[in-house]
């Protein structure tokens, strides 16, 4: 699949698409202006000005975009449930009188297949849930509902203390800190973290805590271009060179904060060359793992598991080439040569092509890192402060900030999400530590007698079965094929109602997004994949949406994707006839009659 890059790139939408979606924004903006004219000469509306001595709380565009743009789509937002978030939730009818300026619950609800909610490894309920729900329940007993004062109070007990720990292990780092909110880590660390004399070098998409606690810290700011690592380091080399603004003295410290996945775009992070870049240039680097974590890597470690798993196949790779007879590049095409590398099982071509697209991809970055790094090292030892959510893959609530003991001692301290924030609920606490010590087989037991990494593997199944099918029948999609987070494009604002509704008539729940969450003609609808959901939902929700793609005119490039079957497919049947020559058994090429004499 092509790179997240390149699918932002607005060339990638049909010309047709784009004058299409410029239109409808035009048309829509135009008509909402004539309403508005005729409103104020014929006093149809009124403004939310209690004083007429008083300016307005609003500004007229926020009026004009709540009035006349988002009211259009407003019933696709919202929906209340009546069900915990497992793979299949009720969601809550709702009735209006006033075409949804407001609305009502009705006490009827429809099953649909939940492809709304952060539950990547299936814990919010159901089975998977059970043993940790039981140690749940057991906590109120003990503990009861709420610590009822701050950390620095009496708040923090034990079972804190213990989770502390438990995730600082978890996550190969010396010590770490939990917080009661997940955008609360965020927005109140960073300003802990940057002074007057200090940057924060930030991606530009992304989330909203991260842009809250960067305005709220007292720090200097700038902005690179999402995924552009080669304005990033422009931008890191301009900030060392030219110093601090008007004086030009140099930096106390330059903080680069990247996500591990992208919410909104489903990419994953270009870590190692973030890496390379924050080694090479002397800066700190902090990475949100609010989606990653637990939801990427064999061990369910984030996008650092995730890369320190993915350099070591590589590096397999490297050593493996130079004892493949013949020419290299079919070895990329002929699985049978790799034998059981990926975990224990033997690779298929798509597993190939992604392997060659990152042995390409990093083929400079892997050097230069071993040559500043050496040959064996950890992407989670390079990064100096990881943060994460509890509210998607843990299936509780809060985060957690971890990364050398000095840099905790600190934040207990100086952060006010520890200092006067409530701490995290003593029930949270327990479903958290239960999930992370799920991801642990007993000494000496195999992968599949852990419950945790049981999920992490149906998950990585779920999430390549589905991005697979979406792409191959010419559907748009964004991000990182290993990414559960997959976004499909739609365009046309008119669509995004239409999908909608669609979509939930045949009970399919899903998340659609419009500016100014995502660019103004890239709107979107975002599936985000759950261990929880089985083959067979899958396949039935794969199923209805490939035929939504024909109901509303989806499959962007359905042309551009025959072609590239039609290529695959030779591809394939050249390497098929190559390894014909080969002895599977062996991994060798066979002796001919005329050889052996």
């Amino acid at each position: 699949m092509p790179s997240l890059a390149t699918l932002l790139d607005s060339e990638r939408c049909p010309w047709p698409t784009l004058i299409a979606t410029y239109l409808t924004y035009f048309l829509i903006v135009v008509m909402g202006t004539v309403a508005d004219v005729f409103g104020k000469i014929l006093a149809f509306i009124t403004f939310n000005r209690p004083n007429k001595n008083y300016a307005s709380l609003f500004s007229n565009f926020d009026r004009f975009f709540h009035y006349r743009i988002y009211f259009r789509g407003v019933h696709c937002f919202n929906h209340p449930i009546r069900s915990a978030p497992g793979a299949w939730i009720d969601v809550v009818k709702r009735a209006s009188k006033d075409h949804f300026k407001t609305w009502y619950c009705t006490d009827e609800t429809y099953r649909a297949l939940n492809f709304g909610s952060y539950n990547y490894l299936g814990f919010a309920s159901g089975k998977a849930n059970a043993q940790n729900e039981a140690k749940v329940v057991e906590s109120f007993s003990n503990f009861g509902i709420t610590m009822a004062s701050p950390r620095a109070n009496s708040g923090y007990s034990h079972l804190h203390a213990e989770l502390e720990q438990t995730m600082a292990d978890f996550i190969h780092k010396e010590a770490a800190i939990i917080f009661a909110m997940g955008f609360a880590t965020n927005s109140t660390t960073i300003p802990a973290l940057v002074g007057p004399d200090g940057l924060i070098i930030s991606d530009s998409l992304n989330h909203a805590s991260i842009v809250v606690g960067g305005r709220a810290s007292v720090g200097h700011k700038k902005v690179f271009r999402h995924d552009d690592m080669a304005h990033l380091e422009k931008t890191v080399r301009n900030a060392i060179l030219n110093g601090m603004p008007r004086t030009h003295n140099h930096w106390s410290k330059i903080v680069i904060v990247v996500e591990g996945i992208y919410s909104m775009e489903g990419g994953i992070c270009n870590l190692p060359e973030i890496v390379r870049i924050a080694k090479q240039y002397g800066c700190y680097l902090y990475v949100d793992e609010a989606h990653s974590i637990g939801a990427l890597g064999h061990h369910a470690g984030g996008v650092c598991d995730f890369y320190d798993d993915r350099f070591a196949l590589l590096d397999w790779a490297d050593a493996h080439l130079l004892s493949v007879p013949g020419k290299k590049e079919k070895a990329w095409t002929t699985p049978s040569l790799w034998g059981s590398v990926f975990h224990g099982r033997q690779p298929d071509l798509e597993d190939l092509r992604q392997l060659h697209d990152d042995h390409v991809r990093f083929a400079g970055t892997r050097k230069a890192l071993h040559g500043m790094l050496g040959p064996q090292f950890s992407f989670f030892d390079q990064v100096d402060v990881l943060m994460g959510t509890y509210t998607k893959s843990f299936a509780s609530v809060g985060g957690y900030i971890a990364g050398s003991a000095d840099l905790i001692d600190y934040l207990r301290r100086e952060t006010f999400g520890a200092v006067s924030a409530e701490p995290m609920a003593p029930g949270c606490v327990c479903q958290i530590k239960s999930v992370i010590d799920s991801f642990t087989p007993a000494k000496g037991a195999p992968r599949e007698s852990a419950n945790g990494l049981v999920q992490v593997d149906r998950l990585a199944r779920n999430t390549q079965i589905f991005r697979r099918f979406l792409y191959d029948h010419g559907f748009q999609i964004m991000g990182d094929h290993h990414s559960p987070v997959v976004p499909m494009l739609l365009y046309a604002p008119n669509k995004i109602p239409a999908f909608f509704q669609e979509a939930i008539n045949r009970g399919i729940a899903t998340v659609v997004v419009a500016y100014p969450a995502c660019s103004l003609i890239a709107s979107r609808v975002r599936f985000c994949l759950s261990a929880a959901m089985t083959e067979e939902d899958i396949a039935w929700a794969l199923e209805h949406i490939d035929e939504l793609g024909d109901v509303c005119s989806l499959k962007y490039d359905r042309k551009k994707v025959r072609k590239e079957l039609k290529a695959r497919a030779r591809a394939d049947a050249e390497g098929s006839r190559f390894n014909d020559g080969y002895d599977d058994e062996t991994e060798t090429a066979p002796v001919t009659d005329d050889e052996s004499d």
